[in-house]
């Protein structure tokens, strides 16, 4: 039965795949930091992770590839969890019948199911295709107990339904919905509309750069005298060097992610799934007034949430950005350690006590003001 936690699973997977790679050009033995580098962890997180099929290394010879991807495979496959009816054969169902086609023993599609009656009987890279009133015959006949979901959202709940009607023990579901199953069947949501915004949105991050040569040179030479310091890091490392970074420039410029990935062997988008996790670190420059707001229990309960509401709504911007006029930032604290002051807020280090959201509206307004009065008198 497999306890292990879902993340440590997925890396397992990653492993094989990579495993079953190097056994077939003739590699024999395989090391905790190479298979660290298939998934952007650290060789710890390998080791422990392979204590859970049973595996120990040997510090000279590392792993035997072809035994660890066995041991692997007694761990991740069973001969009764092998077969998959997909639900929905429309151009998403296609594919991945297509996908699995001969790909993988241990998962196969047995069968696809599909409400237009002109798909019934047909056979669609040498799987069959059935009208939906057939899916509990053949689920029994087949043996499945794996389903997949790749049906529009209407249908969603309805498809559910009848995999676990018949029998079916897992689902992964494509459908842009939540499906409602009993607690003895797992669910596994692929929301790729989901993925493809974050993509766009971590695309608009790294796409920032510098205002001018003169700026990014500076930036340049002072993140490669932090990088200097930790001569031969590794993935271990990269929090310290992101900590630095950022109070050296003030945020994560993205040519600084670029230099910490090169340096770390590491590719941009795990040192952004890094740096997205912790709040501490910033993706675009602090504003000229940086607002800092306290959400420690003793300002929660003296109305912190409603300060930072009206914040937001007037600054219109979330906590870790900046106003597109650049005279504003946002960020969000724990605790500023002084609670008998709450609700507290932080302007450019000056501490502001029992802060409502009346008060706070009049505070970014003097902020407003005294920036117009010093662009007068730079004109001046």
């Amino acid at each position: 039965m497999v306890t292990a936690p879902s993340k440590t699973v997925e890396r397992l997977s990653r492993y094989r795949r990579w495993l079953e790679q190097k056994v077939a050009v003739g590699v024999t033995n395989v090391y905790s930091h190479q298979l660290a580098e298939v998934t952007g962890g650290t060789a710890a997180q390998v080791r422990r992770d392979l204590l859970e099929v049973g595996c120990s290394g040997n510090y000279r010879k590392g792993y035997g590839a072809r035994q660890l991807s066995a041991s692997m495979g007694e761990f991740l496959d069973h001969p009764n969890y092998a077969r998959v009816v997909l639900m929905g054969v429309g151009n998403l169902g296609r594919a991945l019948v297509s996908y699995f086609a001969g790909r993988r023993l241990n998962l196969r599609i047995v069968a696809a199911f599909d409400a237009n009656p002109e798909l019934a009987d047909q056979v669609l890279h040498g799987c069959p295709c059935y009208d939906l009133t057939r899916v509990d015959d053949v689920v029994l006949e087949t043996g499945a107990r794996l389903g997949i979901l790749a049906v529009p959202v209407g249908e969603a709940q309805k498809a559910a339904d009848a995999l676990v009607a018949a029998g079916v023990q897992g689902i992964l579901n494509f459908a842009p919905a939540v499906v409602e199953v009993p607690d003895h069947v797992y669910v596994e949501n692929i929301d790729m509309t989901m993925a493809l915004e974050k993509v766009a949105c971590f695309a608009r991050l790294v796409g920032q750069k510098p205002d001018n040569d003169e700026g990014r040179n500076m930036m340049t030479d002072e993140v490669e005298s932090i990088l200097q310091k930790h001569p031969g890091a590794k993935r271990d490392s990269l929090i310290a060097i992101l900590q630095e970074i950022q109070e050296s420039q003030g945020y994560l410029p993205r040519e600084a992610l670029v230099r910490v990935g090169r340096h770390l062997k590491l590719p941009l988008s795990k040192l952004f799934g890094v740096a997205t996790f912790y709040n501490q670190f910033r993706f675009q420059p602090k504003g000229r007034f940086h607002v800092m707001l306290c959400r420690g229990t003793a300002c929660h309960v003296k109305g912190s949430a409603k300060v930072l509401e009206t914040v937001m709504k007037h600054l219109k911007i979330e906590p870790g950005k900046t106003s597109r006029d650049r005279l504003f930032s946002l960020e969000v604290v724990a605790c500023m350690g002084a609670c008998a002051l709450s609700p507290v807020v932080c302007i450019n280090e000056q501490f502001h006590a029992k802060v409502s959201p009346a008060k706070v509206l009049k505070l970014l307004d003097e902020c407003r003001q005294q920036a117009q009065a010093a662009t007068v008198a730079e004109k001046k």
